[in-house]
């Protein structure tokens, strides 16, 4: 239910993105080296968080489900479908209402992470498929802009970095709204690639978060006091790919109005690409703020 290059289907699950995942380590207790044993966890904040005692809690919205399965993949493993451990949530102990939760204590720092989901099938349920946490802060699919996964695959699957306590740790250095009257706003509407992808911007990084930071001081030369941008967020700019019987061109969705994830940045917008899981692009778009 994925597409690929010239067309195809795309998938129907509503928020998060599916794909097939093949299932390798199937774990309820700890996995040394990957995990220790997984405990009750809490259904709040929504995502996956820092607790107080070095652990990471997952909750999962997900009121129809049946069952609900944490999956861990290094970026290898990702690519190719297979997981490092899996942690089955318990009905009884892992899950508050329409919240599924666990708390982990994760041992890797280069894990990703995403969940396969028991249900109806008549409400679009298939634990054969992998899905994003809604609430991810960084999405890792495919690491080139406007360049297809291996196999032609535009829809590859997908997961985000487990919190760790050094992205914690971002130093804004005081920053503070600027405060201006709405009335006095000068505002420039952006779009964080367009803006410097071309060689004449004269940007180290074009078509990035880094390459935008480094026009800042053009913007302010020009008198505009608030720059608002187009879609930041995690998106498939192939989702559209395939060839225009007119111009014989690719097509792409280049504004980026299709959401893969609200709270994670485009990695493909940034320097960094998906290094870290995604982590350096995050910075790289809050040093950019």
């Amino acid at each position: 239910t994925h597409k690929k290059r010239g067309g195809g289907r795309r998938s129907t699950t509503t928020g998060l993105h599916a794909a097939k995942v093949n299932v390798s380590v199937l774990a309820q207790d700890a996995l040394p080296g990957v995990y220790g044993a997984p405990e009750s966890g809490h259904a709040a904040p929504m995502g996956a968080s820092l607790t107080p005692s070095g652990g990471v809690n997952f909750a999962l919205f997900a009121p129809t489900a049946t069952g609900v399965t944490l999956c861990f993949f290094t970026r290898e493993g990702l690519q190719n479908g297979v997981s490092v451990g899996e942690v089955c949530l318990d009905p009884v102990v892992n899950r508050s209402g329409g919240v599924w939760h666990v708390e982990v204590l994760v041992e890797r720092a280069d894990l990703l992470y995403a969940y396969r989901v028991q249900g109806p099938a008549a409400l679009s349920h298939d634990p054969s498929k992998l899905l994003l946490d809604p609430y991810a802060t960084t999405i890792v699919s495919r690491p080139t802009y406007g360049v297809p996964a291996q196999g032609d695959e535009c829809w590859p699957l997908m997961g985000s970095s487990v919190p760790s306590e050094e992205e914690q740790d971002f130093d804004w250095e005081g920053d503070q709204r600027l405060q201006h009257r709405e009335e006095d706003l000068i505002i420039y509407e952006m779009h964080v690639r367009g803006f410097t992808k071309d060689d004449s911007s004269g940007v180290s990084a074009p078509g990035t978060y880094k390459g935008m930071a480094e026009k800042l001081d053009y913007i302010t030369e020009m008198g505009f006091t608030a720059v608002e941008l187009m879609p930041i967020h995690e998106f498939n700019e192939l989702e559209y790919y395939s060839v225009n019987p007119v111009t014989g061109e690719f097509r792409y969705n280049f504004w980026g109005y299709s959401t893969v994830g609200f709270n994670a940045p485009m990695v493909r917008y940034a320097a960094a690409g998906e290094a870290e899981g995604g982590r350096a692009a995050r910075r790289e778009g809050k040093e950019l703020v």
